[in-house]
């Protein structure tokens, strides 16, 4: 094929290394060899046992599309006049909406006569594993932000959360609340309750939070026993009402499944108060806002103030 030894020999060890597709052409992108994976690249109507592509025209023989993806690096190789290898990658589709994945290699080949190998890598199962790889990474980072008993956010998600709505309320003086619930299976005046009807306990009266809370509420499983909820906008009169009907939901709960002997359960709340005409402040359940007023630097103060309320 060339007059180069040398040149001839390195050609047909390229045909050798890349089974999956090799095409020459010259820089009037005129074909001058072409293996079976190019021959079955070719547009429908020229598609024959018999069909001769040398000498052809690329644009020719290939559909539009194709020798868009091809031609780039083709044109770039012949404009360098270099020896090096440029890649590229190469996408087909077929007529069943299935994508074919190529890594595309272009290199120039000869001195005075400028000539392009266009070598082809199907690497189709990799794209797929990367895929599906992505895939189980997003699951993964999925799960990390739900507990899997409850289906609540995970405390870590949570608390990113909170951060950033403390931060917020902050800047624009807006009130923000949380309640935090406790349930109680080990009491000096209580039989333990077995580990896995307090799942069942947990996950059901997760279930009922959420049918209390707003869409822009957050609630989280804080601990092994404890639900803990995220209430922007909320100030503490909207905040006690809240609390009042999860207490209702969860007493109706317990009754109605008689837990009342084994399971019992505490409330805590802090409020912050993003108020315009001083520092920012909380306070807690059951408490006066002058008994309990406090300055609030960071959202944990928030979290400290509701396990101080739920523990009182």
């Amino acid at each position: 094929m060339f007059a180069e030894p040398d040149l001839d020999i390195f050609f047909r060890q390229l045909v050798d290394s890349w089974q999956d597709g090799v095409l020459l052409i010259d820089e009037n992108l005129t074909i001058h060899y072409c293996n079976t994976v190019f021959q079955n690249m070719i547009k429908g109507e020229l598609i024959s046992p018999d069909a001769k592509l040398t000498g052809c025209i690329v644009s020719d023989v290939f559909d539009e599309l194709l020798v868009e993806q091809f031609i780039e690096p083709v044109n770039a190789v012949f404009k360098a006049n270099d020896g090096h290898w440029l890649s590229d990658h190469l996408i087909i589709s077929e007529p069943q909406g299935v994508e074919r994945h190529f890594s595309l290699q272009v290199r120039l080949l000869g001195t005075d006569k400028k000539w392009a190998a266009i070598c082809l890598k199907n690497i189709s199962a990799l794209i797929r594993h990367e895929i599906r790889g992505n895939e189980l990474e997003l699951e993964l980072e999925q799960n990390s932000l739900r507990d899997e008993v409850t289906g609540l956010s995970s405390r870590a998600y949570w608390e990113s959360w909170l951060s950033s709505e403390f931060n917020r309320s902050k800047r624009y003086q807006q009130d923000l609340s949380i309640i935090l619930i406790d349930l109680a299976t080990h009491h000096e005046s209580l039989p333990e309750l077995p580990i896995e009807a307090f799942v069942n306990v947990l996950a059901d009266v997760a279930q009922l939070i959420q049918g209390v809370l707003r869409n822009s509420d957050q609630a989280a499983r804080y601990s092994d026993k404890r639900i803990v909820t995220l209430l922007p906008h909320t100030n503490g009169a909207g905040t006690e009402n809240l609390a009042a009907r999860i207490k209702m939901k969860i007493e109706s709960y317990l009754e109605e499944k008689e837990l009342q002997q084994w399971v019992e359960f505490r409330m805590g709340v802090a409020v912050f108060h993003g108020d315009s005409h001083g520092e920012s402040h909380g306070d807690s359940h059951g408490e006066t806002q002058n008994d309990a007023e406090q300055t609030l630097e960071r959202y944990d103060d928030m979290l400290q103030l509701a396990e101080d309320d739920l523990l009182s």
